[in-house]
């Protein structure tokens, strides 16, 4: 497990982590403009505008040292 036996597997791969909105990592992070959407949607993720549906998709939210009034 990572960050402190968290929850999250070692294994998951780094470009299916989006932001708290869905948003997608700077382009430079997979190495060019558009390559983390084209994994995302190779495993039938949609992509649209640079986000995934949260909502569509379920997601758990983990926060580490925040209040948890939020």
């Amino acid at each position: 497990m990572t960050l402190g036996d968290g929850g999250i597997p070692d294994n998951v791969p780094c470009f299916r982590v989006v932001n708290s909105k869905g948003e997608l990592a700077g382009e430079f992070a997979f190495g060019g403009t558009g390559e983390q959407a084209k994994l995302l949607e190779a495993e039938g993720i949609e992509v649209k505008d640079g986000r995934v549906d949260l909502a569509k998709y379920g997601c758990e939210i983990l926060y580490y040292g925040l209040d948890t009034d939020l």
